[in-house]
């Protein structure tokens, strides 16, 4: 069994009602995968299962998975560990990839029922696909031989809970007088009932342009519909232990930069040079044994620590011979092996690397090139992941590395 890595999910606090996934049966009696039918109210904390059926045996599927940003957004994901190692997308945005992936030495994979839980928070009302696709070569056996599967879509289905308000909708009040009731007004163009006999007291809608009626007979009078005013429930949502702020309305949304993906297959030789570059480090100028590929510098990961040692912004660097996985811990404290900045060749040969990392526990999906034996990456992702500034004259070939203001593009 694989040791799955322990992702950080988002802790949420909320008062909400679990929806009850609805599996749709099986159309086939091949190969099947079930995305749930969900019902669930705005605001709530959504579980979507994504089940299989008639497995005959594999050892890889990779799975997009597509949904409506805007009604729906995705906050965890929770691998049931039936499929073996798993090396799902790190970004939850549309689409999502989840990806379980076991290599070729061991034995094909049989199991069958849930595979994984998506949750989502319902943002807004009405229907919402929940797709999954794939590709050829995405899904295969020990034997490197595809294995269609039929997949049955599922769909959320959101609406508003009893007594809810959408969208803030104020009631106005009942007028009532002997036998004659007034209507209700209601949020939206609404208008208030008219009461009409006795004491009737017509209501003010408090929504929209909802108009309050008036009571016509004896003493009537006006009456805001306040007394029903519905409060939405609060959600914390925590990073680790520390609350995420509320961001103003006034403040832009900020940056999130993603590292490169890979956008050459494995194996495959690249155009490649030293080189001649300077960088420099708080105005110091280190060694760089850099690669200019794709016109990006490209360093290893023990060169760059090196680098960083002492610096606040490094890291340590072990290897999950399970995983096949570099990993990589920041605030680690690096131990030096011996080969660190070391020159390259005058001339040498890039070649796309499958070679996997994962940065505190969780999977990052980058670029990587193999040179003489180890894995290069390019500077500019590191500086994501690690999140540090990094200019690049092009006048006079310096990088310049600032750690003390976060990555900019």
């Amino acid at each position: 069994m694989f040791t799955k890595p322990i992702a950080a999910f988002l802790a949420i606090t909320v008062l909400f009602t679990i929806a009850i996934p609805v599996i749709a049966a099986p159309t086939t009696t091949g190969p099947t995968i079930n995305v749930a039918d969900v019902t669930a109210n705005v605001g709530d904390t959504v579980l979507v299962p994504v089940n299989i059926d008639n497995n005959p045996g594999i050892v890889t599927m990779r799975l997009y998975v597509e949904y409506d940003e805007t009604a729906l957004k995705l906050v965890k994901i929770s691998d049931t560990g039936i499929l073996g190692s798993q090396i799902h997308s790190n970004k939850f945005a549309s689409p999502f990839i989840l990806f379980w992936e076991n290599g070729s030495g061991g034995a094909n994979i049989s199991a069958n029922g849930e595979v994984a839980i998506l949750h989502f928070e319902a943002l807004s009302r009405g229907a919402s696909d929940i797709t999954i696709s794939y590709s050829n070569d995405d899904i295969f056996n020990i034997s490197f031989e595809d294995i269609p599967f039929r997949v049955n879509n599922g769909k959320v289905s959101v609406g508003i809970a009893s007594g809810q308000n959408d969208g803030g909708t104020g009631t106005g009040g009942n007028g009532q007088g002997g036998s004659g009731t007034g209507g209700n007004g209601t949020g939206g163009n609404g208008t208030g009932g008219n009461g009409t006999s006795g004491n009737g007291t017509g209501g003010n809608g408090t929504s929209g342009n909802g108009t309050g009626g008036n009571g016509t007979g004896g003493n009537g009078q006006s009456n805001n519909g306040i007394d029903n005013v519905q409060t939405r429930d609060i959600i914390t949502v925590e990073f680790g232990e520390e609350e995420a702020p509320l961001a103003s309305a006034d403040e832009p949304e900020a940056t999130i930069y993603s590292p490169m993906q890979p956008i050459d297959a494995a194996g495959t030789s690249v155009a490649a040079i030293k080189s001649s570059n300077k960088l420099i480090v708080g105005n110091e100028e280190k060694i760089f044994p850099a690669a200019v590929i794709h016109d990006y510098n490209w360093l290893k990961l023990r060169d760059l620590a090196m680098i960083l040692l002492d610096s606040g912004k490094g890291y340590s660097l072990d290897y999950d011979d399970l995983l096949n996985a570099i990993i990589l811990t920041t605030g680690g404290v690096y131990t030096p092996v011996g080969d660190e900045l070391q020159g390259l060749h005058d001339e040498f040969t890039a070649i796309a690397s499958p070679q996997k990392l994962y940065v505190d526990g969780e999977y990052v999906d980058l670029a990587a090139f193999n040179i003489e034996g180890y894995n290069y990456f390019r500077l500019r992702d590191l500086a994501i992941i690690l999140d540090f500034a990094v200019e690049f004259t092009a006048g006079t070939g310096v990088a310049t590395l600032d750690l003390e203001k976060p990555y900019r593009e």
